[in-house]
């Protein structure tokens, strides 16, 4: 059945025109506009349909390629195969290359064929067909897990986008494709050096561990590179040549490395990588991945200290057990001197930092030129902080006004009690320009409901915050009234998640206080409660809940998550049917009732079937566990 379908030139005059095709087959949506043109197409199987009903499921195809030879005006286009959909992999990509040569003003083309069985002459033919699409831009396509791809399919996308003179951007995936070894990488670097105007790439072969040899070779006016290896073979000796070949890039704005869980790189390619970067006066944004590479130690840290120019970073070397105090002093000298500091994301979990290794961090806030907008820090499970380093460092915070998001973690660090947290409240509540806080404090077992109130009581002074994030976990006796209060004083939320887990004895009063406490906030779109571990929630509180939640059908995500809440039945989740089946805007739902032995597999399946219906529904998790 299509809905809506108008496929004549005239339609473009329509703001917005929606192609749907609804069957136990499949599902498409396409979507077009005037300015961009974008088409939309997620497929989904139902298998047994599909090998009982052939004539069903010929019907069907017919429609969808009526819509494909629809395309000629289309600029945007993204494909996601449901992995199961094994009959219809080579037919999309079959009747793509067909239409292709009609496609001339298509721009961008995005296909997702994560875990599929694609034909190989079906994707060899897809790709000899993109030489037609000469006024494309970029070019994403993701082949994670499909296991039957091997280098050939470098010399077929090669050949196939090697004359597209107008391509700016490319993203290719190949995560845990295990025939790919370094022969299709050298191919794949050719093509680059014939795309003149090609600024953008991204790279990605996470668990490809015949990959060792990281080709850029032709690679010279590329001004973003982006590349993943997580648990490749690479080692000092790559990273060496890698290093020697971005030298010769010549204007180089971005670059994002990630090299997590290669074991084999130690302080000696840290030095040859960070050595290269040196020559980039140019370079502004700085992401490096080298979680879990156990021989990196404090050296490593102290190379950074000639890159001058950065604006942007970003540091993983979480699990880089022989980092400590010694070399973050080094980074905090490092990060002081930078001059435009904008954006600063630190995860060092899993380390020996202790609080002088935060307090070394510490200053940067507090010198007078700050620039810094953006903090996010992570120092989960480095036992030795505790509110002493806290303390500090709410204090150098204070004088960082610049600063609109915070995003700290401090989850197992199991020092930290209620001071600690007050004292981040209180800084928080001298920041002019802060819209976004999210606090992790997972496994703290110090922190009592205490800190929390009077941490909610320090949010009421910052009526600017537009997004709230609280993890934490085993607090007892959660006092989410005094929460709810303070959250009443912020309007302008757009984004609440709350997350409290553990024996957090959060019950049906809780809910209606929260609840209640949101009803002014005319601009929520992110709605996230998890309440995993607490058992006291009922129908009744699902019923409050949802009443209040009526008034808030602009929201475009919400995610409810319960654990062994034995008197939550079918009554409660059909409250939360007949308000969420209202909420026209909805694309990401996530509910989950763990363990709540009272709600039927009916009525969790008709809750599903309502949810899907949604117009705009892109992602839809309903879980019930026994």
């Amino acid at each position: 059945m299509i809905k809506n379908a108008v496929t004549d030139d005239k339609a473009l005059k329509i703001k917005r025109i929606r192609y749907e095709i609804k069957t136990n087959v499949y599902w498409l949506r396409l979507q077009r506009c005037k300015k961009d043109s974008l088409l939309k197409l997620n497929l989904k199987s139902n298998t047994a349909l599909l090998e009982n009903n052939e004539s069903f499921k010929k019907r069907e195809s017919l429609n969808l390629i009526k819509v494909l030879k629809s395309l000629k005006h289309t600029k945007d286009i993204e494909i996601k195969v449901d992995p199961f959909v094994k009959e219809n992999s080579g037919f999309i990509l079959r009747n793509l290359r067909s239409n292709f040569q009609k496609m001339r003003l298509l721009q961008r083309l995005f296909l997702d064929y994560t875990r599929s069985e694609i034909p190989r002459t079906d994707l060899k033919q897809f790709c000899k067909g993109l030489k037609y699409l000469s006024s494309l831009k970029s070019l994403e396509l993701i082949f994670d897990s499909c296991y039957e791809i091997n280098d050939q399919v470098f010399y077929q996308i090669g050949n196939g986008i090697s004359h597209l003179n107008e391509l700016k951007t490319v993203k290719l995936s190949f995560s845990s494709c295990f025939r790919i070894s370094n022969k299709g990488l050298v191919q794949l670097d050719k093509c680059f050096g014939k795309l003149k105007n090609l600024k953008q790439i991204s790279l990605i072969f996470d668990r490809c561990r015949d990959v060792t040899d990281i080709r850029i070779k032709h690679l010279r006016a590329v001004e973003d590179l982006r590349l993943s290896f997580f648990e490749c073979a690479i080692n000092n000796e790559n990273l060496k040549s890698f290093s020697d070949q971005l030298k010769e890039i010549t204007s180089l704005k971005s670059i994002h490395l990630d090299f997590s869980a290669c074991e084999d790189i130690s302080d000696e390619g840290m030095r040859s990588l960070i050595s290269a970067l040196r020559h980039y006066k140019s370079l502004r944004d700085l992401r490096l991945n080298f979680a879990n590479c156990k021989e990196i130690t404090d050296a490593s840290l102290k190379y950074f200290k000639e890159l001058v120019f950065l604006e942007n970073i970003s540091l993983d070397f979480s699990y880089c057990e022989d980092l400590s105090d010694e070399g973050f002093c080094s980074l905090g000298q490092f990060l002081e001197g930078l001059i435009d500091l904008r954006d600063l994301n630190l995860c060092f979990a899993y380390t020996q930092i202790t609080n002088e290794g935060l307090e070394y961090l510490s200053n940067v806030l507090k010198k007078p030129s700050n620039s810094l907008t953006n903090l996010t820090l992570k120092f989960r499970s480095c036992k030795e902080i505790d509110d002493e380093g806290l303390v500090y460092f709410s204090k150098c915070m204070k004088r960082a006004t610049l600063l609109k998001s915070v995003n700290l973690c401090f989850s197992s660090c199991n020092r930290i009690e209620d001071i600690g947290l007050e004292e981040l409240g209180d800084a928080f509540g001298h920041l002019p320009n802060l819209t976004a806080i999210h606090l992790t404090f997972l496994a703290c077992r110090e922190i009592t409901n205490i800190g929390l109130r009077n941490f909610s009581d320090k949010l009421k002074t910052i009526t600017q915050l537009e997004s709230i994030c609280i993890e934490s976990e085993d607090i007892e006796d959660v006092d989410l009234g005094s929460l709810s209060q303070s959250l009443k004083c912020l309007k302008l939320l757009k984004e609440v998640s709350l997350i409290f887990m553990g024996d957090s004895g959060i019950n049906d009063n809780d809910l209606c206080y929260l609840s209640e406490g949101m009803l002014d906030f005319e601009s929520l779109q992110i709605l996230i409660l998890n309440f995993w571990g607490s058992d006291q929630i009922t129908d009744k509180g699902l019923k409050i809940l949802c009443e209040n939640l009526r008034k808030h059908s602009q929201l475009s995500t919400i995610a409810l998550s319960f654990y062994r809440c034995d008197e939550i039945t079918d009554t409660g989740i059909n409250y939360v049917k007949d308000c969420l089946r209202n909420f026209v805007n909805l694309n990401d739902v996530r509910l989950v009732f763990y363990e709540c032995t009272q709600v039927s597999e009916t009525c969790a399946n008709e809750l599903h079937q309502t949810l899907q219906k949604l117009p705009l529904i892109q992602e839809l998790q309903i879980s019930i566990q026994d």
